[in-house]
């Protein structure tokens, strides 16, 4: 039997552990099976983890290095000779978790000062990543970004010119120009865990407002991202009706407030915009579930949205009329709402969260996932 396993990280345990976890208890029962290990990540944050997505960048290129980055503190990797970079936004910058020592209010970012700071060094990492050869760098954004500027930091640094809110439609569209240029050579990818509820720029304050934001702070947030977003519609149409006209991005999808903006900016100067888990697959995953005739999903926890990468998995099991489980820490996915995911399978680590605090403690995070993979030996596996 051939078991075709989505591994990412739970509290403690990195994506890779977990897959060994997984593979080992299995064959423990059922040495017989072949059971295939990819290393996912649904973006988010994971306790004493992250996100994950640098150990899936290192299992596809082993040979990567981590390039070092402070102030603000963030995961740059790099590939030389297969000339191929990830910058990971979101295990470091995601706001509000982000601390900052002169705002700390009991260990944490007080929720109400808004985010802030320059983007500026999102440009340096990439423009650094170029000049060393990277031909595609993989950048993924927190759906909540510390350091949101509206990408005017980043707009500056990557085009060498000064540019701001104040910036008039020509001034703007200078600035995209030079900036397209220097992108010519590397392909951008961005990724996401998650759309904002409210879709687009214009939801981009509801939600921080949503998470905790002062709605004073919010309310002026709005004023300016729309103030920002009317002049980068402006400035991006291109009125110049050829073939090799750009399509317009539309402000208004679910992915342009994304990283405080950033999302829409990069889609405007020809990045790809995923889904995390939708990219994950194409991108870092060789091809091999093909005759699997079952596919478990292992993730952290599951709120009310339901990861693109879980999704995919299902597909593909329908595709191949072959059963799917999902395995969690903990999630909010109830018996009747499994069913109509396409799961075939559910099963938690923890009943519910945030109970017996030994209980919930990323130590014992191993042994229940030992048991729990038993557990689905004895019901799942066939002959």
């Amino acid at each position: 039997m051939k078991i075709a396993v989505v591994a990412q990280a739970l509290a403690g345990c990195g994506p890779d552990e977990v897959g060994a976890i997984f593979q080992r208890e299995w064959l423990a029962r059922r040495p017989q099976d072949d059971v295939e290990v990819q290393l996912g990540s649904d973006g988010v944050l994971v306790d004493d983890v992250g996100t994950g997505l640098d150990v899936v960048f290192r299992s596809r290129y082993p040979d990567s290095v981590e390039m070092v980055r402070e102030r603000p503190e963030r995961a740059v990797h790099y590939d030389v000779s297969a000339k191929v970079g990830m910058i990971d936004l979101a295990c470091n910058r995601t706001w509000p978790q982000v601390e900052q020592a002169n705002e700390m209010v009991g260990g944490w970012v007080d929720h109400a000062v808004p985010p802030h700071g320059s983007s500026a060094y999102l440009a340096e990492d990439i423009r650094e990543l170029i000049e060393r050869g990277a031909r595609r760098i993989h950048l993924h954004l927190p759906r909540l970004f510390a350091d949101s500027d509206l990408g005017w930091g980043f707009l500056a640094e990557l085009s060498g010119i000064a540019v701001g809110q104040q910036s008039t439609v020509d001034d703007l569209r200078a600035v995209l120009s030079a900036a397209r240029q220097r992108l010519l050579t590397c392909r951008i990818d961005v990724t996401y865990a998650g759309d904002l509820s409210l879709s687009g720029v214009n939801g981009m304050a509801r939600a921080w407002a949503s998470a905790g934001m002062d709605p004073l702070h919010a309310q002026e947030a709005e004023k300016d991202i729309g103030a920002w977003s009317a002049l980068m519609v402006k400035a991006s149409q291109n009125e110049e009706n050829t073939l090799l006209a750009r399509p317009q991005v539309d402000v208004r999808s679910v992915y342009t407030g994304v990283g405080g903006g950033l999302a829409y900016v990069l889609a405007v100067l020809g990045a790809g915009i995923f889904h995390v888990g939708s990219y994950i697959p194409h991108a870092y995953w060789p091809e091999g579930d093909s005759e699997a005739e079952l596919f478990v999903y292992v993730t952290d926890t599951i709120g009310l949205e339901v990861p693109a990468g879980l999704n995919e998995m299902v597909a593909r099991a329908e595709e191949l009329a072959a059963p799917a489980v999902l395995l969690t820490r903990y999630d909010q996915v109830r018996r009747g709402d499994a069913r109509r995911l396409g799961l075939d399978g559910h099963y938690q680590l923890l009943n519910r969260l945030g109970t017996a605090a030994q209980d919930n403690s990323p130590i014992n995070i191993p042994q229940q996932l030992a048991q729990t993979v038993q557990k689905l030996a004895q019901t799942w596996g066939w002959d």
